[in-house]
């Protein structure tokens, strides 16, 4: 189940509750990591909100169960030279690699689960699928890491993993066919929401999606970053 989906009628990306709001308790809309029809859920507190659910027997890499499948993936070519190129480059550039991936993951990747990636990742030849760009690399080795990235704080224990668009015929679409393949990663976080008063109590169970834009920038910034340059604007005098 996910927290927000596509309008089909053009109103972007919206929660749950706005659909049931603007459209009924039979509100229907698109998952935006697979494009299917996702059925809207009524909340039945205290265990769950209002959310969206797949149809029986979805493939979507939004659900856990199907969230690696893309690995098995063939490419449409291989380029050993080129996959060559991008193993040096990696190793130069080890670290700026790893904090890129690192400020992705809300810094919950650690080093030991970032190297197994990249040895995953040598031993599925993915570093050979042809065309591979060296700005794909954070993104990519993300999504091979097998663990959950795991976060609890007093009322919320958060299980978050990292896809990419469902239904790819190649896994090398993903750059050799930008203009068809959506140029995100999605962070996919199991929540468990516990109410301030009874933090020991029967949790709401929702999962949350934040897509992530594929960008060939050194390093990764955050969404919040806008409003601490609001924020700090007036105190520079600016």
């Amino acid at each position: 189940m996910t927290n927000r989906a596509r309008d089909p009628h053009g109103a972007g990306i919206q929660n749950a509750e706005w659909f049931r709001l603007t459209y009924g308790n039979n509100a229907s809309a698109q998952c935006e990591v697979c494009g299917d029809e996702l059925v809207l859920r009524v909340a039945h507190p205290p265990h769950t909100v209002t959310h969206f659910a797949h149809k029986s027997g979805s493939q979507c890499s939004s659900i856990e169960s199907a969230r690696r499948h893309f690995l098995d993936l063939p490419p449409s070519a291989k380029d050993p030279q080129n996959g060559r190129r991008v193993r040096e480059h990696l190793l130069a550039n080890l670290y700026p690699i790893y904090l890129k991936a690192f400020s992705i993951s809300g810094r919950k990747l650690a080093w030991g689960d970032f190297q197994r990636a990249i040895i995953d990742a040598q031993q599925r030849g993915l570093f050979d699928y042809a065309g591979l760009p060296v700005h794909y690399l954070p993104y990519l080795l993300l999504c091979i890491c097998p663990q959950k990235f795991h976060d609890k704080t007093t009322y919320d224990t958060r299980d978050a993993y990292f896809v990419l668009q469902s239904g790819l015929k190649h896994f090398d679409d993903l750059w050799n066919k930008p203009d068809q393949v959506a140029q995100t990663l999605w962070k996919v976080s199991h929540i468990e929401r516990h109410a301030t008063r009874d933090p020991q109590g029967p949790g709401e169970l929702f999962t949350e999606l934040e897509a992530i834009a594929i960008d060939d920038a050194p390093f990764y910034i955050p969404p919040w970053l806008d409003k601490a340059h609001a924020k700090l604007a007036p105190h520079l005098g600016l």
